[in-house]
């Protein structure tokens, strides 16, 4: 593509659109044609869906599904906790951190950011925990993506990460309203912060 303003990270492939919307790729093909997917074609031929269709087919399907669940009062649903990091044994290290504050709360993890956005979407949680330095979409990508979908306004945003305050900065810096810690993963800190944010009692 000729366009200097293209960036490969606001793309995917039509497999990997076959993929996350578990679909068929002859359904992609005509999702495409008719404009329900947006589409570009590189230099080479290859086409190219942008990730902001994707993300909003996911919304529409997730609607059109609504209510799937009528939960009683007796089963309340729990508060999520939504982790993004490429490292699966920080995934795991955080799933029994949290597990560990006995807690009422549910853990989801997505693997990169644009998985994160995908779930951010799906699920809505209450609390998203992201590492920033990730392999295609990194954090500060799927936050900046963030800042403009007012229905997650309410969720508590928390960076984890191994960068440095002048390394954060030279990418741009994050918003204000953000927290951010430094690894190791400060599990006490991200318990006080949470419970604070969820209402639990001491």
């Amino acid at each position: 593509m000729d366009d200097p303003f293209y960036n490969p990270e606001d793309f995917r492939s039509p497999a990997e659109a076959v993929k996350i919307l578990g679909v068929s790729p002859k359904t992609v093909q005509l999702w495409v044609e008719n404009g329900t997917l947006r589409a570009w074609k590189t230099p080479g031929g290859h086409r190219r869906i942008t990730v902001e269709s994707i993300m909003e087919v996911v919304r529409q399907r997730e609607q059109s599904k609504r209510p799937a669940l009528v939960i009683p009062e007796s089963q309340p649903k729990l508060p999520l906790i939504l982790i993004v990091d490429d490292e699966l044994n920080h995934r795991r290290l955080y799933e029994l951190g949290i597990a560990a504050w006995k807690r009422p709360v549910k853990v989801e993890t997505a693997k990169d950011g644009f998985e994160g956005l995908i779930k951010m979407g799906h699920y809505r949680p209450q609390v998203l925990i992201t590492d920033l330095h990730m392999p295609g979409m990194d954090g500060f990508q799927m936050i900046r993506r963030l800042q403009g979908i007012p229905e997650l306004s309410g969720t508590l945003l928390i960076v984890v990460t191994a960068m440095n305050h002048a390394e954060i900065e030279a990418r741009g810096g994050l918003p204000a309203n953000l927290l951010v810690f430094s690894k190791p993963v400060p599990f006490d800190q991200l318990k006080e912060n949470i419970a604070g944010h969820l209402g639990w009692s001491a």
